[in-house]
């Protein structure tokens, strides 16, 4: 009778995939943070994607909600918004009657008070999203191509090192030239 190599039984259980799910959805996971969580290797975590289709789904949809989230709450600083700030203060017997209307009653003489305030945009969340969104018209480093020739019919442009830089070339091929004629 031949041998049959037998591994370790697997950890994986199908309830994994509900829990990977929740887990990157709530904490944004890396796989090394996922395969902490559920007490096996990164490496097993990344077998399990193949061998496990509904896993590596559910991570998927995990971190892609995840990351859903972080783009909203980034562009919504970037873009300013409302918000509703909800307060409780205490009032006095007598205008405890003129608190009614405007506000929900709490117990022993609160009011709930709602406040919508405004965020402004946020300039660096904005630039920050034109930057990665239009790159070419927004990112800071701008290229330049160089033929390696400068045009010298103005020279009045020519920076000092640029003067002397070709001074020295043309000094050189002059030099060049009576050598060798």
């Amino acid at each position: 009778m031949a041998d049959k190599k037998m591994g370790a039984p697997t950890k994986y259980q199908p309830a994994f995939n509900e829990e990977a799910r929740l887990f990157c959805l709530l904490k944004g996971a890396t796989d090394a943070q996922l395969a902490v969580h559920l007490g096996v290797a990164e490496s097993t975590i990344k077998e399990w994607y193949k061998k496990y289709p509904d896993f590596s789904a559910s991570v998927k949809a995990g971190k892609t909600g995840a990351d859903m989230r972080v783009a909203e709450g980034f562009f919504k600083r970037a873009t300013g918004y409302n918000y509703n700030e909800v307060t409780f203060e205490k009032v006095d017997g007598q205008s405890l009657l003129l608190a009614l209307p405007d506000s929900e009653l709490m117990e022993d003489s609160y009011k709930k008070k709602i406040v919508t305030k405004h965020l402004p945009p946020d300039a660096g969340a904005a630039l920050n999203w034109l930057k990665n969104r239009q790159p070419d018209d927004w990112r800071d480093k701008i290229e330049h191509q160089h033929s390696g020739r400068i045009d010298h019919s103005d020279l009045s442009t020519l920076s000092d090192e640029q003067l002397n830089r070709l001074q020295d070339e043309l000094l050189a091929k002059i030099n060049n030239a009576t050598a060798n004629p």
